[in-house]
């Protein structure tokens, strides 16, 4: 049996299929009616445009760049690393942006302005009619003052939440989530319960994301009415806490009513039900059910072709998603053509650099090698390295786990030149980042000594495995699984030689 690496080469469709699959990150501007009166109760502001947006988040790119170079803690580098996250996603899709922040903006303008206020009117004749003891007198201050105080709680209640778009926009959804809570505590609006429910779901709190089920559901019956687009996506955002609380019958049950008050509502041809079909047929095939979910894929990207520039920004997740399953369903000569469509939709509505774009093109590049085009799969590759490159930076950890895979993936087709060239790469970088005392360094030299010792290179693999096993002994011990398997490998290759 042939030696195995210390990081398993994982297919890299893996790493396309978690991207691609199941639930696309939840999207919501859940601002309050209150932002039109508001604009035009004050002074004009200049519009924002998509430049100045653009402008801003690459020079905020470039200062988180530096800084993760420099971090000084793991716990810096975690932080640095969600926010290069964001603001990458932020900066793929500049006019969204653009319209988040015109939004953000109208709302912290009324924000400022309501907390402007007199004291609430009759409150010193209430303290004067009640110290006499005249209750009955004092009652219509009481009534003023009880009418002002729920203003003002209405008003604490569009702080909170506009604090939390505030913390949303700097990619910081813990604090985003409390305030997001405290405005739906103070104030059960759809837009604050959502905004809740929404970011507690993304920090994995499943059980305050299911404690907020109800109050979604009720909140956009109560304001909305129960055919309208508002409700169908409060059901569709239940349906995806109860699926992942494990509860796929409750979430299929949901998401199809989504559809039928969506279709009532909207007509259904817009992306958001192409979300909710994707999303049906993404519970309906995890239950196993594939033939009874390709019909709802391919509803969705029907949907798609209709669309004003021919793709939504959810398009290529879609497409992505039903090649997988014809992949799972021994039809992999059909998906190539949809993996190409994804590529190019992904290119379309969301740039060449989309963080996303690369595992689509890796993805495409597995299935051709699995269909055995090992000349048409080598480029692919090597692209989904340079997008790679370009959208997550060499300092991003992603960047390094994705130049392991790829080289693997590579030096299964016989491609050891390409597959060396990224291994030493993947050393310099790991050396860079965690040092030569790393196990992650460690790592990468046994899986550069693999591709060496299968060749004619056996003195050059003999010193990358002693080293990488010096390493693993001194940061984890000499009986840790890595180091063993390392001393396996060396031992399999000298037991090889003449």
């Amino acid at each position: 049996m042939a030696p195995k690496h210390l990081v398993s080469v994982l297919l890299v469709s893996g790493i396309a299929l978690a991207a691609v699959s199941g639930w696309p990150q939840i999207k919501e501007n859940p601002l309050p009616a209150l932002v039109p009166q508001a604009a035009a109760q004050t002074p004009p502001l200049a519009p924002i445009t998509e430049a100045q947006i653009t402008e801003q988040l690459r020079a905020r790119l470039e200062r988180v760049k530096s800084a993760m170079a420099k971090a000084e803690t793991p716990q810096m580098q975690a932080a640095l690393i969600r926010e290069f996250d964001f603001v990458s996603r932020v900066l793929a899709a500049p006019a969204a942006g653009a319209k988040q922040a015109t939004e953000d903006r109208s709302l912290l303008t009324e924000v400022m302005g309501a907390f402007a206020l007199p004291p609430p009117e009759g409150a010193e004749d209430a303290a004067a009619a009640l110290a006499a003891g005249n209750i009955a007198e004092s009652a219509p201050a009481f009534s003023a003052i009880r009418a002002q105080a729920e203003a003002d709680i209405r008003r604490a209640a569009m702080a909170a939440f506009a604090l939390g778009r505030i913390a949303m926009a700097q990619g910081d959804i813990a604090n985003a989530s409390g305030f997001f809570r405290r405005a739906a505590d103070l104030d059960a609006r759809y837009a604050y319960v959502k905004a809740a429910q929404a970011t507690a779901l993304q920090l994995g709190n499943t059980e305050a994301a299911l404690a907020l089920s109800n109050p979604v559901l009720q909140t956009a019956l109560t304001e909305f009415g129960e055919i309208s687009a508002e409700r169908a996506e409060a059901l569709a955002q239940v349906a995806q806490v109860l699926l992942i609380a494990q509860k796929p019958a409750d979430a299929e049950k949901l998401l199809r009513e989504a559809l039928a008050v969506g279709e009532k509502a909207t007509g259904g041809k817009d992306e958001a039900q192409a979300q909710r079909l994707n999303n049906l047929a993404a519970v309906l095939r995890s239950a196993g059910y594939a033939e009874a979910a390709e019909p709802f894929y391919r509803q969705a990207i029907a949907i798609d072709r209709d669309a004003p520039d021919g793709v939504y920004p959810e398009t290529a997740t879609r497409l992505a998603n039903l090649a997988e399953l014809l992949v799972a369903t021994g039809r992999a000569a059909e998906a190539e053509g949809l993996y190409e469509s994804a590529i190019k939709a992904t290119r379309q509505a969301q740039g060449p650099t989309n963080p996303e774009l690369a595992l689509r093109i890796a993805a495409l590049a597995d299935l051709r090698r699995g269909l055995g085009k090992t000349e048409e799969a080598l480029p692919l590759y090597l692209e989904a390295v340079e997008v790679s490159r370009v959208s997550l930076t060499p300092e991003h950890p992603e960047f390094r786990a994705r130049l392991d895979r790829i080289a693997g993936a590579l030096r299964s087709i016989g491609k050891d030149p390409e597959a060396e060239r990224l291994y030493r790469e993947l050393i310099e970088l790991t050396q860079g980042a965690l040092g030569k005392d790393s196990a992650d360094y460690a790592r990468a030299l046994n899986n550069l000594a693999q591709l060496l010792a299968s060749g004619d290179r056996k003195p050059e693999a003999e010193g990358l495995f002693r080293e990488a096993l010096a390493v693993l002994t001194k940061a984890q011990g000499a009986e840790s699984a890595d180091a063993k398997q390392v001393a396996a490998n060396l031992g399999a290759m000298i037991a090889k030689q003449p």
